[in-house]
């Protein structure tokens, strides 16, 4: 009898974990209930950090394409101002607008004086 009741009590103990692979793996209602707000958070800051490169690597994109703009424009501006630079030349003038019968002034403009 004595043998009997031993068995009893043993059967209705838990056992004890021994070590990490003795773990219980079962996935019962109970857990699911308790793992299902982890795996919405968890899947919600992954969600955040896919979005957040993305949107990383689409101004990354835009700044590289403005910055070749950038880069397209200073040329020509330079270009532009040099050749500006060039035509503005008062000898450069002269012989545009030699075939219309202008000519550059050899003695300096006279001051008219307006009295009243």
């Amino acid at each position: 009898m004595k043998n009997v009741k031993r068995q009893h009590i043993e059967t209705n103990s838990k056992p004890k974990r021994k070590s990490w692979y003795e773990f219980d793996f079962t996935f019962g209602y109970q857990k699911s209930n308790r793992f299902i707000f982890l795996a919405i958070y968890i899947s919600f800051w992954v969600f955040l950090q896919i979005a957040n490169t993305h949107y990383a690597e689409q101004i990354v994109r835009k700044t590289e394409k403005l910055r070749v703009e950038l880069k397209d424009l200073k040329a020509d501006f330079y270009t532009r101002n040099a050749s500006l630079s060039n035509s503005s030349m008062q000898s450069k003038v002269a012989k545009a607008v030699e075939h219309l019968g202008l000519k550059p002034l050899v003695e300096p403009p006279k001051t008219i004086i307006y009295e009243e």
